[in-house]
Parts: structure tokens; C-alpha cells; sequence
């Protein structure tokens, strides 16, 4: 900081001083963390962001560092991120057990526990800047392990930041894990970084590099004997495919995703290969084929209370249906599927439910419901600034206005 002094703007004389009265005041009261809180703002060193949460500036957090010797930096830094880095993966497998969460990666720190997935969920989105920013931090640190634990905690974002539809996030974590990976020599944690920037890589819409990553992700498995991690890299290319409209690809890995899932009695994974096999199916026009699938995995996610899992099934098995013609017996079963994506606060889902929604009423003849179902699509996919699903909104209101009077 000391190429910032210059003639009245000596920022470091000022935050030494303001510092130099809180460390020699006799208010006994400052252990308190509320008030020294309180002080640390009123003097200067904190300032609240327009969620009224306490936070460095940039020259503060710099200064601050000059305090700590570079020998006792490390310990209280590692606990830090360890705490954040066990807590979010508490929160993650409390909000959504039947997610696998990447934990390879060792944690001193106990974290804290969580009642429900209400309470998980609110505390994820509340700590959310904070885990970013520290995870951030932490990779770029030199110290080998401050760098590993910045990438545990990094790694354990994946689920609730796809759920959130957090690209840049996920497309950015997985690089700065991914460089942390290969800095350590640490095959299983670039495994897991390729897989966190595939997922954010298909959310944007750069289906390339999505291959590269997913493809990187099936190779490491594959040379780490990880067959859950196999299985699950097929899952992701069998997606990636699907949205590239190659079916035949993604059917493909499906199935090579179920087959090694029944293998080592994978069951998450299986519910997720046959709703790929069912969407493949699907698009290729094997309707009975589809919905067999379909129908089998909604079924696997009913019994194991899979609530987001079984929200993706209705929503194609509805799709389907609608395809049949059995239009009725679609919008129900979209409006189930809403619900569910809802519930679980799965953004991009209900996205597409919505536009699935518009459109059954459309074929419905029901104008005003259609509309107002694609309205709530759009505006959603607005906020998530999703383009592709802007465009997907604006290929179901080009059909509406093809179609005919409200019956």
C-alpha cells in the first residue's frame, strides 16, 4: 500500500491510525463481536453492502494483511475455509440427499449441521457471496494447502449452483479448480473441476467446450478405476449430445450409463440414464420407447422421495404426452412437474415447464392461459439471462400467434 501515500491521500497513515484507536481504546465492551462490529464500520475499516452485511474494502483487506505476519497467516486461514468449505457441504446433502457431492478432498474443520432443506437453502443463499469470494481467495493462495481447501470448498458449490443456475460461477470455479489441480498433480480434483465447468459451459450454451470438459471428465475416471464418476461423466456427455441434438450420441452414453450404474448398484445414476435413454427415444420419435423409460425412472424417483430427479421425469413425461396428443393428461402432468421445480427452487426447470405449460394450453385452445404461462417463462429466463431459453420463448410465441381463436 505504500505507493497510495501521496501528499493528503495517505490512505495507509489513515487506516493505521483508525486501526491504532480501536487496538488502544479501554472499552471493555468492544470483546463483544456485535459492537466491535459496529466500531470497526464507524472507524472506517468496514462498510455494509445493500444486503447490510459487513465487508472489507479492497485497501482494507490489503492493509490487513500487512497486520498478520506471513507465519500466522496460514492456521486461522485454514480453519476459515475448512469451516465454510464442511458447512456448505453440510448444508448441500441436507437441502438435496440424494445428490453426490464431491468430498475427496479432506476438511478438518466440522462445519455446522442443518436442521431441514428450508434451513440449508436459506443459509446457502444468505453465505453465498461470502463462499464464493473465499473459495476465490483461497485457490489463488500460493500455500498449497489453503489452495486445496479453496477448491473443496469451490467443488462444493456444484449442486446448489446448478440448481441456481449460477453459469459464470460454475464455468469460473471449475477453471480456478481445475488450475489448482493441475499445480497439485491432483487427478481426482481436475476430475471433478472438469465436471463442475462442463455443467456451466452447457448452461451457457458452448457445447464445445462442454465436450472437452465431460470428455476430460470420462478419461480421468476412467484412469482413477472411478466407475461412479464414469457412469456420471456418461450422464453429463449424453445430456451435452441431447442439446447438440445428436441422439443418437446421447442415447449412446446413456446406456452405457445405465449399464455401469446397475453395475455398482447405482441407483441415482440409473434414475438419470433412463431419463436420458427416454428423452433420446423421444426425439427420435420411439415414443413407446420413450415412455417406457420415462414412466420406469419416475417411478425409481418416486420411491426414493428423489423430489428434483422425479420433477425432470413429469416434466418429459408430459412433454411426451402432449407429442400424442393426450393433452390433458400433459398439462397435468407439467403442472406437477412446476410444481416440483418449484418446490425445490430448480430455476432452469421451471423455465422449461413453463414454456411446456404454454404450450399445451395453446393446443388446448386456452389463448390467455398460454400466454400468461409463457409471460412467467420469460420473465424467468430474463433473469436467469438465458439466451437459449429466450429463444426457446420466442419459438413458442411465434406459435401461438400461428394458432387459432381461444376454444
Amino acid at each position: 500500500m505504500h505507493e497510495l501515500e501521496a501528499g493528503d491521500l495517505a490512505v495507509r497513515s489513515g487506516l493505521a491510525a483508525s486501526w491504532s484507536h480501536l487496538t488502544h481504546s479501554d472499552h471493555a465492551v468492544e470483546r463483544e463481536a456485535g459492537c466491535a462490529l459496529d466500531r470497526l464500520s464507524d472507524a472506517h475499516l468496514l462498510e455494509r453492502d445493500v444486503r447490510g452485511r459487513f465487508q472489507l474494502h479492497d485497501l482494507v483487506r490489503v492493509f490487513a494483511g500487512e497486520l498478520v505476519p506471513a507465519e500466522g497467516r496460514k492456521a486461522p486461514l485454514l480453519r476459515l475455509f475448512g469451516y465454510y468449505a464442511a458447512g456448505l457441504r453440510s448444508a448441500a446433502r441436507t437441502a438435496d440427499p440424494n445428490r453426490v457431492h464431491p468430498t475427496h478432498l479432506p476438511v478438518a474443520e466440522p462445519g455446522r449441521a442443518f436442521r431441514d432443506a428450508d434451513e440449508a437453502n436459506a443459509w446457502i443463499e444468505q453465505e453465498e457471496p461470502t463462499l464464493l469470494a473465499a473459495a476465490a481467495q483461497a485457490m489463488a493462495d500460493p500455500d498449497d494447502d489453503l489452495a486445496r481447501t479453496g477448491a473443496a470448498l469451490g467443488l462444493a458449490m456444484l449442486w446448489p449452483q446448478q440448481k441456481a443456475y449460477r453459469v459464470a460461477d460454475l464455468i469460473s470455479i471449475g477453471n480456478r479448480a481445475l488450475s489448482v489441480a493441475e499445480r497439485l498433480a491432483d487427478d481426482e480434483t481436475a476430475m471433478h473441476a472438469h465436471s463442475q465447468a462442463g455443467v456451466g459451459e452447457y448452461f451457457k450454451g458452448d457445447l464445445t467446450a462442454a465436450l472437452e470438459h465431460v470428455d476430460r471428465h470420462l478419461t480421468l475416471a476412467r484412469r482413477l478405476n472411478d466407475r461412479f464418476d464414469e457412469q456420471r461423466a456418461h450422464g453429463n456427455l449424453a445430456a451435452t449430445y441431447a442439446k447438440a441434438q445428436r441422439y443418437d450420441r446421447a442415447l449412446e452414453h446413456a446406456l452405457a450409463q445405465r449399464e455401469i450404474a446397475r453395475e455398482i448398484s447405482s441407483e441415482v445414476g440409473e434414475r438419470y440414464a433412463l431419463l436420458q435413454i427416454g428423452n433420446a427415444h423421444r426425439q427420435m420419435g420411439r415414443l413407446g420407447e420413450a415412455a417406457a423409460a420415462l414412466e420406469e425412472a419416475a417411478a425409481m424417483a418416486g420411491r426414493a422421495g428423489d423430489a428434483a430427479l422425479e420433477g425432470h421425469m413429469r416434466h418429459a413425461l408430459g412433454a411426451l404426452q402432449l407429442d400424442r396428443g393426450d393433452l390433458e393428461a400433459g398439462l397435468a402432468q407439467l403442472e406437477r412437474a412446476l410444481g416440483r421445480a418449484v418446490a425445490g427452487g430448480t430455476k432452469l426447470m421451471q423455465v422449461q415447464c413453463l414454456i411446456q405449460l404454454a404450450r399445451a394450453n395453446r393446443l388446448l385452445a386456452r389463448r390467455t392461459a398460454a400466454a400468461e404461462r409463457l409471460a412467467e417463462a420469460e420473465s424467468l429466463a430474463r433473469a436467469l439471462d438465458s439466451a437459449s431459453w429466450l429463444e426457446r420463448v420466442a419459438e413458442e410465441r411465434e406459435a401461438m400467434g400461428a394458432a387459432g381463436p381461444e376454444g
